[in-house]
Protein backbone atom coordinates (compact mmCIF):
# COMPACT_ATOMS: atom_id res chain seq x y z
CA UNK A 1 0.00 0.00 0.00
CA UNK A 2 1.43 3.30 -1.20
CA UNK A 3 1.63 6.36 1.62
CA UNK A 4 2.06 9.89 0.73
CA UNK A 5 5.35 11.71 1.09
CA UNK A 6 5.38 13.72 4.40
CA UNK A 7 5.15 17.34 4.28
CA UNK A 8 7.42 20.20 5.69
CA UNK A 9 6.39 24.26 5.67
CA UNK A 10 8.49 26.69 4.93
CA UNK A 11 7.92 30.25 4.76
CA UNK A 12 9.56 32.30 1.99
CA UNK A 13 9.99 35.70 3.18
CA UNK A 14 7.72 38.39 1.62
CA UNK A 15 6.02 35.56 -0.64
CA UNK A 16 4.50 32.77 1.37
CA UNK A 17 4.63 29.65 3.72
CA UNK A 18 3.63 26.68 1.53
CA UNK A 19 3.97 22.88 2.00
CA UNK A 20 7.27 21.12 0.58
CA UNK A 21 7.04 17.04 0.05
CA UNK A 22 9.84 15.60 1.49
CA UNK A 23 11.00 13.93 -2.15
CA UNK A 24 10.71 18.00 -3.33
CA UNK A 25 13.17 20.45 -3.54
CA UNK A 26 12.64 23.60 -2.53
CA UNK A 27 12.52 24.96 -6.43
CA UNK A 28 9.94 22.35 -7.18
CA UNK A 29 7.84 23.48 -4.06
CA UNK A 30 8.19 26.96 -4.87
CA UNK A 31 7.60 26.40 -9.28
CA UNK A 32 4.75 24.84 -8.52
CA UNK A 33 3.01 27.01 -5.35
CA UNK A 34 3.63 29.87 -8.07
CA UNK A 35 6.86 31.25 -6.27
CA UNK A 36 8.64 33.06 -9.14
CA UNK A 37 12.69 31.54 -9.36
CA UNK A 38 15.24 32.00 -11.45
CA UNK A 39 16.91 28.26 -12.32
CA UNK A 40 18.79 28.86 -15.44
CA UNK A 41 20.32 25.71 -15.76
CA UNK A 42 16.58 24.16 -14.87
CA UNK A 43 17.38 22.36 -11.57
CA UNK A 44 21.03 21.06 -11.89
CA UNK A 45 23.28 22.73 -9.82
CA UNK A 46 25.15 24.33 -13.06
CA UNK A 47 24.35 27.64 -11.92
CA UNK A 48 24.05 30.12 -8.97
CA UNK A 49 20.71 31.61 -9.81
CA UNK A 50 18.21 29.28 -7.84
CA UNK A 51 20.68 30.77 -4.51
CA UNK A 52 18.32 31.22 -1.22
CA UNK A 53 19.10 32.92 2.00
CA UNK A 54 17.87 31.06 4.79
CA UNK A 55 17.03 32.81 7.89
CA UNK A 56 16.40 30.37 10.05
CA UNK A 57 16.04 26.16 10.04
CA UNK A 58 19.41 25.66 8.50
CA UNK A 59 19.03 22.56 10.30
CA UNK A 60 15.45 21.24 8.80
CA UNK A 61 17.15 21.51 5.77
CA UNK A 62 18.75 18.23 3.71
CA UNK A 63 22.45 18.15 3.74
CA UNK A 64 24.67 19.84 0.70
CA UNK A 65 24.67 17.37 -2.06
CA UNK A 66 28.02 17.20 -4.20
CA UNK A 67 26.80 19.32 -6.77
CA UNK A 68 25.76 21.88 -4.14
CA UNK A 69 29.03 21.76 -2.28
CA UNK A 70 31.29 21.82 -5.32
CA UNK A 71 29.44 24.94 -6.47
CA UNK A 72 29.51 26.45 -3.09
CA UNK A 73 33.21 25.93 -2.96
CA UNK A 74 33.79 26.99 -6.36
CA UNK A 75 31.46 30.82 -5.64
CA UNK A 76 32.99 30.75 -2.19
CA UNK A 77 29.76 30.82 -0.60
CA UNK A 78 29.06 30.76 3.26
CA UNK A 79 26.86 27.94 4.86
CA UNK A 80 23.68 30.14 5.16
CA UNK A 81 23.27 30.25 1.25
CA UNK A 82 21.97 27.06 -0.33
CA UNK A 83 20.24 25.98 -3.70
CA UNK A 84 17.12 25.81 -4.06
CA UNK A 85 17.25 23.12 -6.74
CA UNK A 86 19.03 21.12 -4.06
CA UNK A 87 17.99 21.72 -0.76
CA UNK A 88 14.89 19.67 0.58
CA UNK A 89 13.14 19.98 3.89
CA UNK A 90 13.29 17.45 7.02
CA UNK A 91 11.32 19.28 9.37
CA UNK A 92 9.42 22.04 9.85
CA UNK A 93 10.35 26.02 10.47
CA UNK A 94 12.98 26.83 7.97
CA UNK A 95 12.44 30.32 6.35
CA UNK A 96 14.42 31.66 3.51
CA UNK A 97 14.34 34.42 0.49
CA UNK A 98 15.50 34.15 -2.76
CA UNK A 99 18.50 36.04 -3.49
CA UNK A 100 17.81 37.09 -7.27
CA UNK A 101 14.63 38.03 -7.05
CA UNK A 102 14.40 41.74 -8.26
CA UNK A 103 11.38 42.06 -10.75
CA UNK A 104 13.94 43.11 -13.64
CA UNK A 105 15.78 39.55 -13.24
CA UNK A 106 11.98 37.43 -12.99
CA UNK A 107 11.06 39.65 -16.34
CA UNK A 108 14.09 37.67 -17.98
CA UNK A 109 11.75 34.44 -17.51
CA UNK A 110 8.22 35.46 -16.59
CA UNK A 111 7.61 38.48 -18.81
CA UNK A 112 5.32 38.17 -22.20
CA UNK A 113 8.69 38.35 -24.52
CA UNK A 114 9.97 35.27 -22.99
CA UNK A 115 8.52 32.31 -24.07
CA UNK A 116 9.03 30.07 -20.58
CA UNK A 117 10.12 26.97 -22.61
CA UNK A 118 12.96 25.00 -21.43
CA UNK A 119 15.29 26.15 -24.06
CA UNK A 120 15.06 29.75 -23.48
CA UNK A 121 16.72 29.70 -19.95
CA UNK A 122 19.35 27.59 -21.73
CA UNK A 123 20.91 24.51 -22.11
CA UNK A 124 24.27 22.30 -22.15
CA UNK A 125 24.82 21.30 -25.97
CA UNK A 126 28.16 20.05 -27.47
CA UNK A 127 28.61 22.05 -30.77
CA UNK A 128 31.17 22.93 -33.01
CA UNK A 129 32.16 26.32 -33.06
CA UNK A 130 34.45 28.62 -35.86
CA UNK A 131 35.56 32.06 -35.15
CA UNK A 132 36.31 34.20 -38.80
CA UNK A 133 37.87 37.44 -38.35
CA UNK A 134 39.54 40.02 -41.54
CA UNK A 135 42.99 40.11 -41.26
CA UNK A 136 44.45 43.84 -41.08
CA UNK A 137 40.70 45.33 -40.63
CA UNK A 138 42.43 48.62 -39.32
CA UNK A 139 44.38 49.26 -42.05
CA UNK A 140 41.90 48.82 -44.45
CA UNK A 141 39.64 51.31 -42.75
CA UNK A 142 42.63 53.61 -42.84
CA UNK A 143 43.31 53.31 -46.36
CA UNK A 144 40.23 53.08 -47.84
CA UNK A 145 36.94 55.06 -48.22
CA UNK A 146 34.37 54.17 -45.61
CA UNK A 147 31.74 53.44 -47.78
CA UNK A 148 33.76 50.93 -50.14
CA UNK A 149 34.69 49.31 -47.23
CA UNK A 150 31.38 49.03 -45.62
CA UNK A 151 30.67 47.91 -49.39
CA UNK A 152 33.31 45.39 -49.10
CA UNK A 153 32.40 44.08 -46.46
CA UNK A 154 28.91 43.22 -46.99
CA UNK A 155 30.31 41.96 -50.21
CA UNK A 156 32.22 39.01 -48.43
CA UNK A 157 29.76 38.43 -45.16
CA UNK A 158 26.98 38.10 -47.69
CA UNK A 159 28.82 35.56 -49.65
CA UNK A 160 30.00 33.67 -46.67
CA UNK A 161 26.44 33.86 -45.22
CA UNK A 162 25.08 31.75 -47.83
CA UNK A 163 28.63 28.80 -47.51
CA UNK A 164 27.71 28.60 -43.69
CA UNK A 165 24.17 28.59 -43.87
CA UNK A 166 24.60 25.59 -46.67
CA UNK A 167 26.99 23.67 -44.20
CA UNK A 168 24.37 24.08 -41.11
CA UNK A 169 25.93 26.48 -39.25
CA UNK A 170 24.02 29.55 -37.82
CA UNK A 171 25.68 32.90 -37.06
CA UNK A 172 25.51 34.30 -33.68
CA UNK A 173 27.22 37.33 -34.03
CA UNK A 174 28.90 39.69 -36.49
CA UNK A 175 31.04 42.59 -35.10
CA UNK A 176 32.14 44.63 -38.32
CA UNK A 177 35.09 42.45 -39.24
CA UNK A 178 34.61 39.18 -37.70
CA UNK A 179 31.59 36.40 -37.49
CA UNK A 180 30.87 33.79 -34.54
CA UNK A 181 29.17 30.77 -36.29
CA UNK A 182 28.16 27.09 -34.22
CA UNK A 183 27.19 24.19 -35.54
CA UNK A 184 24.95 21.21 -34.28
CA UNK A 185 22.16 23.24 -33.33
CA UNK A 186 20.37 20.69 -35.47
CA UNK A 187 23.13 18.31 -36.47
CA UNK A 188 25.36 15.20 -34.51
CA UNK A 189 28.39 16.50 -33.16
CA UNK A 190 30.10 14.30 -35.82
CA UNK A 191 28.43 15.78 -38.71
CA UNK A 192 28.82 19.32 -37.25
CA UNK A 193 32.37 18.50 -36.99
CA UNK A 194 32.81 17.56 -40.86
CA UNK A 195 30.38 20.56 -41.96
CA UNK A 196 32.32 23.11 -40.07
CA UNK A 197 35.50 21.85 -41.28
CA UNK A 198 34.24 22.34 -44.88
CA UNK A 199 32.71 25.15 -44.50
CA UNK A 200 36.36 26.35 -43.74
CA UNK A 201 37.62 25.39 -46.86
CA UNK A 202 34.75 27.03 -48.62
CA UNK A 203 34.78 29.64 -46.90
CA UNK A 204 38.78 30.42 -48.63
CA UNK A 205 37.66 29.15 -51.59
CA UNK A 206 35.19 32.09 -52.26
CA UNK A 207 37.64 34.41 -50.48
CA UNK A 208 40.27 33.44 -53.30
CA UNK A 209 37.70 33.71 -55.84
CA UNK A 210 36.43 37.08 -54.62
CA UNK A 211 40.35 38.20 -54.29
CA UNK A 212 40.81 37.55 -58.07
CA UNK A 213 37.73 38.25 -59.40
CA UNK A 214 36.27 41.62 -57.56
CA UNK A 215 38.31 43.00 -54.60
CA UNK A 216 41.51 42.96 -57.06
CA UNK A 217 40.03 44.32 -60.15
CA UNK A 218 37.94 46.80 -58.42
CA UNK A 219 39.63 48.03 -55.43
CA UNK A 220 43.06 46.80 -55.83
CA UNK A 221 43.37 45.33 -52.46
CA UNK A 222 43.19 41.21 -51.67
CA UNK A 223 42.00 40.70 -48.31
CA UNK A 224 42.91 37.89 -45.93
CA UNK A 225 41.47 36.14 -43.46
CA UNK A 226 41.64 34.27 -40.16
CA UNK A 227 39.46 30.95 -39.05
CA UNK A 228 39.69 29.08 -36.18
CA UNK A 229 37.54 25.87 -35.44
CA UNK A 230 37.02 24.14 -31.73
CA UNK A 231 34.49 21.85 -30.22
CA UNK A 232 33.05 21.51 -26.44
CA UNK A 233 30.32 21.89 -23.87
CA UNK A 234 28.58 25.05 -23.89
CA UNK A 235 25.53 26.86 -22.58
CA UNK A 236 23.22 27.90 -25.30
CA UNK A 237 19.92 30.20 -24.43
CA UNK A 238 18.42 33.40 -25.78
CA UNK A 239 17.77 36.63 -24.76
CA UNK A 240 15.68 39.76 -26.18
CA UNK A 241 17.30 43.23 -26.87
CA UNK A 242 13.74 44.82 -27.16
CA UNK A 243 11.95 42.87 -29.57
CA UNK A 244 14.77 41.11 -31.31
CA UNK A 245 16.00 37.00 -30.23
CA UNK A 246 19.20 36.61 -29.82
CA UNK A 247 20.40 33.33 -29.58
CA UNK A 248 23.47 33.27 -27.40
CA UNK A 249 26.24 30.72 -26.63
CA UNK A 250 29.28 30.71 -24.22
CA UNK A 251 31.55 28.44 -22.75
CA UNK A 252 35.44 27.33 -22.35
CA UNK A 253 35.09 25.86 -25.93
CA UNK A 254 33.75 29.38 -27.31
CA UNK A 255 36.88 31.20 -25.71
CA UNK A 256 39.50 28.63 -27.48
CA UNK A 257 37.89 28.99 -30.40
CA UNK A 258 38.31 32.54 -30.32
CA UNK A 259 41.77 32.20 -29.29
CA UNK A 260 42.47 30.14 -32.19
CA UNK A 261 41.31 32.63 -34.39
CA UNK A 262 43.50 35.12 -33.32
CA UNK A 263 46.33 32.54 -33.06
CA UNK A 264 46.54 32.49 -36.88
CA UNK A 265 49.04 35.31 -37.50
CA UNK A 266 51.35 34.38 -34.95
CA UNK A 267 51.71 30.35 -36.55
CA UNK A 268 51.26 31.91 -40.23
CA UNK A 269 48.63 30.03 -40.74
CA UNK A 270 45.35 31.37 -41.61
CA UNK A 271 42.86 28.40 -40.95
CA UNK A 272 43.40 26.16 -37.71
CA UNK A 273 41.48 23.48 -36.38
CA UNK A 274 41.49 21.80 -32.85
CA UNK A 275 42.72 18.40 -32.76
CA UNK A 276 38.97 18.30 -30.25
CA UNK A 277 37.21 18.56 -33.92
CA UNK A 278 39.51 16.80 -36.01
CA UNK A 279 39.25 13.53 -33.74
CA UNK A 280 35.80 13.32 -34.90
CA UNK A 281 36.67 13.03 -38.44
CA UNK A 282 37.89 10.25 -40.60
CA UNK A 283 42.15 9.57 -40.62
CA UNK A 284 42.30 10.41 -43.69
CA UNK A 285 40.81 13.75 -43.69
CA UNK A 286 44.26 14.68 -41.70
CA UNK A 287 46.53 15.98 -44.33
CA UNK A 288 49.56 17.55 -42.09
CA UNK A 289 50.43 16.69 -38.20
CA UNK A 290 49.37 18.07 -35.44
CA UNK A 291 50.99 21.08 -33.45
CA UNK A 292 50.53 22.19 -30.25
CA UNK A 293 50.07 25.83 -29.44
CA UNK A 294 50.16 27.89 -26.14
CA UNK A 295 47.04 30.95 -26.51
CA UNK A 296 47.10 33.79 -24.49
CA UNK A 297 43.93 33.57 -21.98
CA UNK A 298 43.82 29.19 -22.14
CA UNK A 299 46.28 27.26 -19.40
CA UNK A 300 46.92 24.31 -20.84
CA UNK A 301 48.57 23.99 -24.56
CA UNK A 302 45.82 23.40 -27.19
CA UNK A 303 46.68 20.30 -29.91
CA UNK A 304 46.02 21.85 -33.15
CA UNK A 305 46.32 21.10 -37.00
CA UNK A 306 47.26 24.28 -39.64
CA UNK A 307 45.00 23.29 -42.17
CA UNK A 308 45.32 26.91 -43.96
CA UNK A 309 47.88 28.79 -46.20
CA UNK A 310 50.71 31.07 -44.70
CA UNK A 311 50.54 34.31 -44.63
CA UNK A 312 53.75 35.26 -45.24
CA UNK A 313 54.98 32.12 -47.69
CA UNK A 314 58.87 32.40 -46.09
CA UNK A 315 57.57 32.19 -42.55
CA UNK A 316 57.50 28.55 -42.19
CA UNK A 317 55.34 27.43 -38.27
CA UNK A 318 57.45 25.40 -35.81
CA UNK A 319 56.42 22.06 -35.05
CA UNK A 320 55.12 23.47 -31.24
CA UNK A 321 54.10 26.82 -31.60
CA UNK A 322 53.32 28.83 -28.23
CA UNK A 323 51.63 31.75 -28.70
CA UNK A 324 51.84 34.71 -26.30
Amino acid sequence: MSTTPKSFRVEFAQQKSILVRANQTLLEAALTTGIPMLHSCQGNARCSTCRLLVHAGADVLSTPTAAERQLAGQMHLPPDIRLACQARLVGDGAKVTPILRDQTDIDLYLSPLAVGKSQDMGMEKELVLLFLDIRNFTHLVETHLAFDVIHLVRKLFTAFQFILQSFGGKIIESAGDSLYIVFGLEQTLTASASAAVQAGYALQSELNRLNDQYFQKYFDLSISIGIGVHQGTVISGTIYLGEQKHIVVMGHAVNVASRLQNATKEVNNDYIVSADVMDLLPRSTRVVDPITIQVRGISKPVPVYLLGQAYELSKKPLAHAYVS
